[in-house]
């Protein structure tokens, strides 16, 4: 998919949704990722799956991530990241 796609905020989070539960939580439900549930604190996402989470998002998304974003207010939750590719999405970093 591309940058000229549309992409509703419901088919952001269940994109992101699924490549956590599939290649960085391994074995994971999608439907045990909740949308308010912090990432990082609760071992869902280590350092390394982080950087992987970027390359997906720049890839699938068609935005560029630069190194200053990865923060927890855009990175803390499915929200968060959700919201974060929205904004770029649209022009507001």
């Amino acid at each position: 998919m591309s940058q000229a796609q549309e992409w509703s905020h419901a088919q952001i989070e269940r994109e992101l949704r699924s490549f956590i539960a599939e290649e960085l939580y391994f074995g994971a439900d999608q439907g045990t990722i909740a949308g308010d549930q912090p990432l990082q604190e609760t071992g869902v996402i280590d350092s390394m799956g982080m950087l992987r989470l970027v390359t997906f998002i720049e890839q699938t998304f068609g935005i560029e991530v630069l190194d200053g974003e990865i923060v927890p207010e855009h990175f803390a939750t499915l929200g968060d990241i959700t919201l974060f590719i929205e904004r770029k999405r649209a022009g507001v970093s």
